[in-house]
C-alpha cells in the first residue's frame, strides 16, 4: 500500500471513530432527559385526575373525574378511605402542609374548593380564566408552602399558569407555550420551583415560579394527570387517568 492510500485509510477510520463517538454523546444526552419507572401499583379509583402529597404523614391524595370525593392513599397506592365534597367534574388537588387542609378544583365551574381533613367546606374562589373549549379548563392546582399562594393551570385553549394569594386576589397570569398540554403541577418545599405534567407531551417539566422552564423530562406514561414529589426521598409520583394506576420515578438530579 502506497503513502496515499495509507493517509486515505487512516483518515477514514478516524472519521468512523469520530462519528461513533459523536453518536454515544448524544445517546446518553437524550438518556438524561428521559425518566425511568421505578415500580408501579394498581389504585381501586376511577380515573384518576390529580396528585398531592401530604409531607407530615407521608400519604398521597388522589380525586376522580368519576367521583365526588378525595381520596388517601398511601405511597403505595393502597386507598385508605375517602370523604364526600359535593363538587363535580373534579381535575385536581393540593394539600396545604402548612395548614392541614386539602384543596380541590371544578374544570366545569372553575372553582378551587377548600376543605378540612374531615369533609368540611372551608372555602370557594373563583379562578379567573376564560377557555375556548369547556373541556380544556382548570387542571391543576399546587399550594405555594411558603406563603399559601394558590397556583392553577388552565389545561388548554389557552394554557395558563393562574397564581392566586391566600385569600383568592389575583396575582399573576401567565400564558404557557410549553407543552401541548398542562395536567397537574407542584410546589417544591422552599417555593422557588413549579414541576408541570403534561399529558399530551408525555413530560415532566421543572420551571421557575414564573413559569419559565428550566429542565424537561420525558415519562412513558399515557394520560399523566397528577404529580406529587418527596423532596426529602427523592421519588417522583405520577397519576394515570387512563392506566389507573400510581407510578414512581427517581428525581432527576439538577
Amino acid at each position: 500500500m502506497n503513502y496515499l492510500s495509507k493517509n486515505k485509510t487512516l483518515l477514514a477510520f478516524f472519521a468512523l471513530v469520530s462519528i461513533a463517538l459523536t453518536s454515544c454523546v448524544k445517546s446518553e444526552d437524550q438518556d438524561k432527559g428521559v425518566l425511568d419507572i421505578i415500580t408501579e401499583y394498581s389504585l381501586n379509583i376511577p380515573e384518576p385526575s390529580g396528585l398531592t402529597l401530604c409531607t407530615n404523614s407521608d400519604l398521597l391524595y388522589t380525586v376522580s373525574d368519576n367521583s365526588d370525593k378525595i381520596f388517601k392513599i398511601t405511597t403505595k397506592g393502597k386507598n385508605l378511605g375517602s370523604f364526600k365534597t359535593g363538587c363535580n367534574d373534579l381535575e385536581g388537588v393540593a394539600y396545604d402542609n402548612t395548614n392541614n387542609n386539602i384543596w380541590i378544583i371544578e374544570e366545569g365551574k372553575r372553582n378551587a374548593v377548600q376543605f378540612d381533613l374531615n369533609g368540611k367546606k372551608l372555602k370557594q374562589i373563583s379562578v379567573p380564566v376564560k377557555t375556548i373549549r369547556a373541556n380544556k379548563g382548570i387542571e391543576g392546582i399546587a399550594i405555594n408552602p411558603v406563603n399559601q399562594h394558590v397556583f392553577v393551570l388552565n389545561e388548554a385553549s389557552p394554557g395558563m399558569l393562574v397564581e392566586l394569594d391566600a385569600n383568592g386576589k389575583l396575582v399573576k397570569s401567565t400564558k404557557l407555550l410549553f407543552a401541548i398540554d398542562y395536567s397537574g403541577v407542584f410546589v417544591n418545599n422552599t417555593g422557588t420551583e413549579l414541576w408541570i405534567v403534561s399529558d399530551e407531551s408525555a413530560k415532566i417539566y421543572r420551571c421557575n415560579m414564573k413559569g419559565e422552564v428550566l429542565d424537561d423530562y420525558k415519562i412513558n406514561v399515557k394520560q399523566a394527570e397528577g404529580i406529587a414529589i418527596d423532596f426529602s426521598k427523592g421519588i417522583v409520583y405520577v397519576v394515570s387517568d387512563y392506566t389507573q394506576k400510581l407510578y414512581l420515578f427517581n428525581l432527576p438530579n439538577n
